[in-house]
């Protein structure tokens, strides 16, 4: 009867103290709202791009063929989207907490689209070495400063 109530006590406590555990991660945003890493894998559509200089992106002047997406996948452990003129695939390298690597090689088709920054665009994924989360938005980040700025898309 001991040995019943003591294996009994035992196995509540192990399954009590695994149902409590969680590998998310937290990302607090201002006082008011907290994202975790897992928020990160869906899609975002670019609303704020830096060039090289730090120069804000006129992202109506450089995407006139659609602003650029971005959808990252967990499981696959891939990013893929629109640069403004062409669909890209590549794998993301290393997600933990908030730092990011998302590599610098992407399969895209080849389309010739005149006026396009794309280049700008899949530069800031390649450079990107943090995000965060404000106001629900994605910020992708490179030594601090914020190079590109992602909302949730519908």
């Amino acid at each position: 009867m001991k040995v019943k109530i003591l294996t009994l006590l035992f196995a509540f406590t192990l399954f009590s103290t695994v149902g409590c555990s969680s590998k998310q991660k937290t990302i607090q945003i201002d006082q008011e709202q907290t994202m975790v890493e897992s928020d990160l894998y869906r899609s975002w559509e670019l609303v704020k791009l830096y060039d090289d200089k730090g120069q804000e992106v006129d992202l109506k002047e450089a995407y006139k063929g659609g602003l650029p997406t971005v959808a990252f996948n967990k499981e696959k452990n891939n990013v893929k989207g629109f640069d403004g003129c062409n669909s890209f695939n590549g794998n993301v390298l290393e997600v933990s907490g908030s730092q990011v690597d998302f590599g610098d090689y992407y399969m895209s088709t080849e389309m010739y689209c005149e006026g396009v920054g794309s280049g700008d665009f899949l530069r800031a994924l390649a450079t990107a070495t943090s995000y965060a989360f404000d106001k629900g938005e994605l910020l992708l980040k490179f030594d601090g400063a914020v190079i590109a700025v992602f909302k949730p898309t519908k």
